[in-house]
């Protein structure tokens, strides 16, 4: 992994055009937009090495933010949208926006393994996990490995009797939404190398399939998507969506399965107009005066990204191409994106999706 990611950062750094990326993925619009939204990003890190933003809660349709400051989990976030273009901590153009980010994760990891700030769940902690996995392979700092460890065993201890995992360690509670980043979190630690027992995966595994809605009667373009918990069928809010079915694909991949009828269903919801209608930037009703981008546009664009990369062929062509092209055109002068949860959120979400085509994360390679 080091060697790699060494590699890839002269590469681009002697040519001006990342190794692995495709012409056809990429435009001069979108190099231009990725470029001016990292520079954002880097202009409003904190002293620390933090990111502060707005935190909240979906509420029905909407999106209610109960917290503001500085936030491990955006910081997590926003630092794997610099680590996507090639830049790790000392190195690249952006190599010390990186070093001081990791600083200021790695004061949020405590003893038991948990990595938290005011006012953060099982999501920052994954997210946190996730950014210390990616530099595992190629940080040679002991204090990583031992941060990455330690959050490893405890989201392997925190999974529940469900086989998910919920907002706080040992919840009896669970939802796919938060499953899949612990999923991701664990995939990219275990291909480092570091232990997770094959039982913890199985039981995630049986999991995810619970969440698969096979068929959804009266209601037929559902068909195939997943839903938010398992346990809950009868629910008012277990929902089926295009964001939770994007994340239940991503968490199949990783976890490991490529070819599975689950995997096929799933993608074709996503597919449907009548769904990709629902993730559009205001929703099924289009724009309307003073609006901004649904609070789960960048988060459903997010999931589905990686799903259809990992598709790949035709249905990551017309997807990628599609979607790329929206969120340039929804930039902002300044280089920021803006939604209705965080900019800082925003911004780092969407230049991790416009880079995608660089291949520099491993959960963004095949």
């Amino acid at each position: 992994m080091k060697r790699f990611l060494s590699g890839i950062s002269v590469y681009a750094a002697l040519t001006g055009f990342p190794a692995g990326a495709s012409a056809e993925e990429m435009t001069s619009a979108s190099r231009e937009a990725v470029d001016k939204g990292l520079q954002i990003l880097a202009r409003l890190q904190n002293l620390d090495g933090s990111w502060s933003a707005s935190v909240g809660a979906k509420v029905g349709d909407s999106y209610s933010v109960q917290w503001s400051g500085p936030h491990v989990g955006i910081t997590s976030v926003a630092c794997l949208a610099f680590l996507a273009g090639g830049n790790t901590p000392g190195r690249g153009r952006y190599g010390s926006v990186v070093e001081k980010g990791l600083a200021y994760v790695l004061s949020c990891a405590g003893p038991d393994g948990w990595i938290g700030s005011p006012n953060t769940r099982m999501y920052s902690c994954s997210f946190a996990a996730l950014f210390l996995g990616e530099l595992y392979g190629e940080s040679e700092n002991p204090e990583v490995r031992e941060k990455l460890k330690a959050v490893v065993n405890l989201l392997v201890r925190s999974q529940n009797e469900e086989g998910g995992w919920r907002y706080l360690p040992m919840d009896r509670d669970s939802d796919i939404s938060v499953t899949v980043c612990v999923v991701q979190a664990l995939r990219v630690a275990r291909n480092n190398g570091l232990h997770v027992p094959a039982e913890t995966i199985q039981r995630a595994l049986d999991y995810i399939r619970r969440s698969h809605v096979k068929q959804m009667p009266g209601e037929p373009w559902l068909s195939g998507g997943f839903k938010y918990q398992p346990a809950h069928a009868e629910s008012s809010h277990n929902r089926v969506t295009y964001s939770l079915t994007a994340a239940g694909l991503t968490a199949l991949y990783g976890l490991g399965i490529y070819h599975d009828p689950i995997l096929d269903q799933g993608l074709a919801f996503l597919e449907r107009p009548q769904n990709r209608a629902e993730i559009a930037p205001w929703g099924r009703g289009g724009p309307r005066p003073g609006s901004t981008v649904r609070f789960d546009y960048f988060y459903g664009n997010y999931y589905a990204a990686q799903a259809m990369f990992q598709a790949g062929g035709e249905r990551w062509e017309r997807w990628f191409a599609r979607t790329r092209d929206e969120i340039v055109i929804l930039q902002r002068p300044d280089g920021a994106w803006a939604d209705a949860v965080d900019p800082v959120y925003a911004t780092s979400i969407a230049c991790l999706i416009l880079q995608i085509p660089y291949r520099y994360l491993p959960i963004f390679q095949r």
